[in-house]
């Protein structure tokens, strides 16, 4: 598994300061990994809405 604690901190920075996203990326690159380590990084500090969990 590939490291993407590097890359959830670019996220962060971007949501941190109010910016919008789009992570687009081929087939099995780790998006939706992505956005689950990202969920559980961001919930410390925001409140995080899970719409398949709704």
């Amino acid at each position: 598994m590939v490291n993407l604690e590097e890359r959830l901190e670019e996220i962060k920075t971007l949501v941190d300061g109010g910016e919008y996203f789009v992570i687009n990326r081929a087939r099995q690159y780790g998006k939706t990994t992505t956005i689950n380590l990202l969920a559980e990084k961001l919930t410390k500090q925001y409140a995080v809405f899970d719409q398949r969990r709704v």
